[in-house]
């Protein structure tokens, strides 16, 4: 991730903040498969995400493997959590890198869809969507204010367009 030093309440605020995303083989990224979730100041609101203060939904395909890429670049959240909830049953994810450096097999385990990220901290895990598995990708405060959420519809059997979106 990227981010202001110089002034960065000011400049951050009005958006000079933002996500890279480096990889070593190109064929490794997955635009259909790898999503961002980016948590960003907004000086008069609470943090957005991506960019948004309502964003739109996402569509994903039930059966297969989605890397999430939970980001933090707040000024003032220091403990964000992103959580997954499903509209019929509990979900769980596997966490499978921090800070852009994939960690020992011993640490990936699936636990429960609840991961607490620091500021300027990037955490990614994998998911599998569920047929009937649709929800929302929360980003709450430490003590379970919701911030901002973002509606994840899966779907079964479909095609869908490039990008996943």
């Amino acid at each position: 991730m990227y981010h202001t030093h110089v002034s960065d309440v000011n400049q951050q605020g009005k958006g000079l903040s933002g996500a890279l995303l480096v990889v070593d083989d190109r064929s490794q990224y997955d635009p259909s498969h790898d999503r961002i979730f980016l948590a960003e100041t907004d000086l008069e609101q609470p943090p957005m995400l991506n960019g948004q203060l309502d964003p739109a939904p996402d569509t994903v395909r039930a059966g297969e493997t989605y890397r999430l890429r939970l980001m933090n670049i707040t000024l003032g959240a220091p403990y964000l959590v992103f959580r997954f909830v499903t509209d019929s049953f509990p979900t769980a994810w596997t966490t499978i890198a921090k800070d852009g450096f994939d960690l020992p097999l011993r640490q990936q385990e699936a636990v429960p869809a609840v991961r607490p990220v620091s500021i300027g901290e990037t955490m990614d895990v994998t998911w599998t969507a569920r047929p009937g598995g649709s929800g929302w990708l929360e980003m709450r405060s430490e003590y379970g204010l919701l911030f901002r959420r973002q509606r994840i519809v899966v779907v079964a059997g479909e095609a869908l367009p490039k990008g996943g979106n």
